[in-house]
C-alpha cells in the first residue's frame, strides 16, 4: 500500500491536478498519531502559493468558526508547513479534540488546507468517587465541564484545580486520583478524589528554662505532665482514622489552650506514613493550675477587702476545678465565703456541671449614696446585702459552637447596715428568691479569655419566685411586694470581635482587636429591688458608679479598640452607651427614669495578662464631664 501511495503521490505532483490529494479517510486517523506508512507533511515547504480554502472535517458539535478562529492560515495568506504545524497545535489547544490531523492539498490556483479532527465524546454524566466530602452540587459549581457538552481537556485541568482548591478552602488535604471516562459506560466522566486521613496523634511535653525548651529531665527521662492525656484528647475533634482537616485541627489547638492548663500549645510538624495518611502531634507546656492567693483588693463600694483564695483548676490532672474564697471588708460588714466546683465532662457527651455554695456580701453603690459625701468611710452610710444560698447549672454542647444550659439558684437575702441616721434613705427588702433558668450560647471566639476574632452570643430566660418578709426604707410603702411574687427575666448578650490583621493562627499571636458588645434585658412580674437590671460601672457603662442606673429594662453597648503593646500588655480605647429604666424610683441623688435616656462614658485603659487572669485599669469620663477610675480583674467583655 505504501508503494501505491507514493506512486499516486508522484503522479499527482507531476500532473499538478487540483482534484488529487494525499490523504486517508477520516476513520484511518483514529489511531493518531498518523500511521507509519503515511509520509509526514512536516518537512518545511515554501512557495506552494497562497491558501485558497480551509476545510474542517469531522465536526459534530463544535462550530467551524471556533476552529478557524485560532488558525493563522487563512484564504489569501501565504502557505507554510511550519505555520500548518503551529495551527495544528493551536487547534489541539482548544481542548475539544482527541486528534487533529491537518494536511495541504496543492491546487492549480494555490493550496487547500484540510484539517481532520475527532471530537471528544459528549459528557452524559459527571460522577464523583473516592473521598467525596463535599456535596456534588457544590463541586459542580466550581466546574466548567457540564453534562450534555463536549468534553474539553482544558476545562478539565482548570476544574480539577478548582476542586482541589475547594477542598483546600474547607481545610482538607486532597488530591485527584483520576479523571476519565468510565470504560463500558459511554459518556460517564468520573472524578476520583483522595483525601488524607489521620494515622496518629501524638502528645509530647516540654518545659522552658531561660527561653530554651527541654523535652527531657536532668536524668534523661521525657518530660511528663500532671494533666491526664484523656483530658486533652477528649477536646479533640480530630480523630485517628478520620479525614484530616486543617481548620478542625486549628480549632482543636485553640480549644486546648482555652482549658487554661497550658502556657504553650503548638502543633508539631506532620509526618506522612504513606501518600494518603498523615500523623499529627501536640507540643505542650503545662502551667501551674493550683493557686493560693492571699492579699487585698480595693473596690469603689467595698473599700479595702482582705481575701484568701485557694483554687485548683485541674484537680488531680482530671480537668475538674475547685475553689474556696474567703474575704472580709474593711467596713466591718462581715465575712464572705464562696465554694465552687466545676466538671466539664461528667459523662461521655460533654455534659458540664457547675456548683456554687456561698454566704457572701454584695456591695451596692458608693459610700456617698445614702446621704454621705465622697470619700466618707462612715459605716453607717454604707450599704450591702448578704446573699446565702447556692446555684447549680448543667451545660451540653450541640455541635462545635452551640451549647445549651439550664440551672437553678436558691438564695436568702438580708440587708446589712442600713443607714438609720439619714432618715428613710435606705432600701430594705429581706426574704428569699428561687429561680430556674435555661438558654444557649453560640461561641466562635478563638480565645475565650482574650478573643481576637469570632463572636459570642448568649440568650437566657429565668423564671423565679420571691418571698419578701420585711420591707423598710425608701420603698416601705410597697406592701404588694410582701409575700410570694413571680417574675420572668430575659436577657440577650451579643459580642463581636474583629482584627484588621486577620484571625490568629497561633494562640499567642498579637492582634489589634475591635471588640463590640450589645446587652439587653427585660423583666415581667413583681420583683425585689435587687433582682432588677443594673447599669453603670466597670462592666457596663464606665464613667459612672457601680449600679448607678436600674430598672426592669436595660440596654447598653460597648465599643473597644485593643492595641497590643507586648504579649502581656495592651492599650485600650473605649466608648459605652446605654441605660436601665422602668423600675424602682429615684433614691437620694440617684435619679431614675421610666424611659430610655441614653447615658455614655468614654476613655482609655491599660490591660495586663497575669497568672490571675486579665487585669484592667480604665480611666473613664461620663457625659457630665466627671471622671472615674475602674480597676477590675478580667475584660469588660
Amino acid at each position: 500500500m505504501r508503494k501505491a501511495l507514493l506512486a499516486a503521490g508522484l503522479v499527482v505532483l507531476c500532473q499538478g491536478m487540483a482534484s488529487a490529494s494525499l490523504k486517508l479517510p477520516l476513520d484511518d486517523f483514529v489511531g493518531y498519531p498518523r500511521p507509519a506508512d503515511v509520509v509526514t507533511p512536516w518537512e518545511p515547504r515554501q512557495g506552494l502559493g497562497l491558501v485558497t480554502e480551509v476545510l474542517i472535517n469531522g465536526l459534530n458539535r463544535i462550530r467551524p468558526e471556533a476552529v478557524k478562529g485560532v488558525m493563522k492560515l487563512k484564504p489569501g495568506e501565504p502557505y507554510s508547513d511550519l505555520q500548518l504545524k503551529a495551527d495544528q497545535e493551536a487547534i489541539q489547544g482548544l481542548g475539544f479534540f482527541q486528534n487533529v490531523l491537518p494536511h495541504a492539498e496543492p491546487m492549480n490556483t494555490g493550496v487547500r488546507v484540510v484539517v481532520d479532527v475527532v471530537e471528544h465524546p459528549i459528557i452524559q454524566k459527571i460522577s464523583f468517587s473516592g473521598s467525596v466530602l463535599i456535596a456534588d452540587a457544590d463541586l459542580r459549581k466550581v466546574m466548567t465541564l457540564q453534562e450534555g457538552q463536549v468534553y474539553n481537556s482544558n476545562s478539565q485541568r482548570a476544574d480539577l484545580a478548582n476542586i482541589k482548591n475547594l477542598y483546600d478552602k474547607k481545610g482538607y488535604l486532597a488530591q485527584i486520583d483520576s479523571a476519565a471516562f468510565v470504560p463500558g459506560q459511554p459518556g460517564v466522566f468520573d472524578i476520583k478524589i483522595a483525601v488524607v486521613k489521620v494515622a496518629d496523634i501524638k502528645m509530647i511535653a516540654h518545659h522552658t528554662v531561660n527561653g530554651i525548651r527541654y523535652y527531657e529531665t536532668e536524668d534523661g527521662k521525657p518530660v511528663t505532665m500532671s494533666t491526664k492525656q484523656y483530658v486533652v484528647r477528649r477536646e479533640l475533634k480530630t480523630r485517628v482514622g478520620e479525614y484530616f482537616n486543617l481548620e478542625t485541627w486549628r480549632r482543636d489547638l485553640f480549644r486546648i489552650w482555652n482549658l487554661g492548663f497550658f502556657d504553650s500549645v503548638q502543633g508539631m510538624d506532620p509526618t506522612s506514613p504513606d501518600i494518603d495518611t498523615i500523623g499529627v502531634g501536640i507540643d505542650l507546656e503545662e502551667r501551674r493550675t493550683g493557686q493560693v492567693n492571699v492579699g487585698a483588693s480595693y473596690g469603689e463600694v467595698q473599700g479595702v477587702t482582705g481575701f484568701i483564695k485557694l483554687e485548683e483548676a485541674n484537680l488531680f490532672g482530671r480537668g475538674q476545678g475547685v475553689s474556696i474564697t474567703a474575704s472580709r471588708g474593711s467596713t466591718n460588714s462581715g465575712f464572705s465565703l464562696d465554694l465552687g466546683y466545676s466538671n466539664p465532662w461528667i459523662d461521655g457527651r460533654h455534659t458540664g456541671l457547675t456548683v456554687n455554695l456561698y454566704d457572701k456580701l454584695i456591695y451596692r453603690f458608693s459610700s456617698s449614696f445614702f446621704g454621705g459625701v465622697g470619700g466618707d468611710n462612715n459605716t453607717d452610710t454604707r450599704y450591702n446585702e448578704r446573699r446565702t444560698g447556692g446555684s447549680l447549672s448543667l451545660s451540653r454542647p450541640l455541635g462545635e459552637f452551640l451549647t445549651i444550659f439550664s440551672g437553678f439558684r436558691i438564695e436568702s437575702i438580708r440587708t446589712n447596715n442600713v443607714a438609720t441616721k439619714e432618715g428613710d434613705q435606705f432600701i430594705q427588702q429581706d426574704g428569699s428568691v428561687a429561680a430556674v433558668n435555661a438558654g444557649f450560647t453560640n461561641n466562635t471566639r478563638d480565645l475565650d479569655i482574650d478573643p481576637a476574632s469570632g463572636h459570642y452570643f448568649k440568650t437566657s430566660l429565668e423564671a423565679g419566685v420571691s418571698n419578701i418578709t420585711e420591707v423598710g426604707g425608701v420603698f416601705s410603702g410597697l406592701n404588694d411586694l410582701l409575700g410570694r411574687n413571680n417574675f420572668i427575666k430575659g436577657a440577650l448578650d451579643m459580642r463581636y470581635y474583629y482584627s484588621p490583621q486577620g484571625r490568629r493562627l497561633k494562640p499567642d499571636d498579637l492582634r489589634h482587636v475591635i471588640a463590640t458588645r450589645v446587652y439587653a434585658g427585660t423583666i415581667t412580674g413583681t420583683i425585689p429591688f435587687f433582682e432588677q437590671y443594673f447599669a453603670g460601672g466597670s462592666d457596663s457603662i464606665r464613667g459612672y458608679p457601680e449600679d448607678r442606673f436600674w430598672g426592669k429594662n436595660v440596654v447598653y453597648a460597648n465599643f473597644e479598640y485593643r492595641f497590643p503593646l507586648q504579649k502581656a500588655m495592651s492599650l485600650v480605647g473605649f466608648f459605652d452607651y446605654g441605660d436601665a429604666w422602668g423600675g424602682y424610683d429615684t433614691v437620694n441623688t440617684f435619679i431614675q427614669s421610666s424611659s430610655f435616656q441614653g447615658e455614655f462614658g468614654y476613655g482609655v485603659g491599660i490591660h495586663f495578662r497575669t497568672p490571675l487572669g486579665p487585669i484592667r485599669l480604665d480611666l473613664a469620663f461620663n457625659k457630665d464631664g466627671h471622671n472615674r477610675t475602674h480597676f477590675m480583674i478580667g475584660h469588660a467583655f
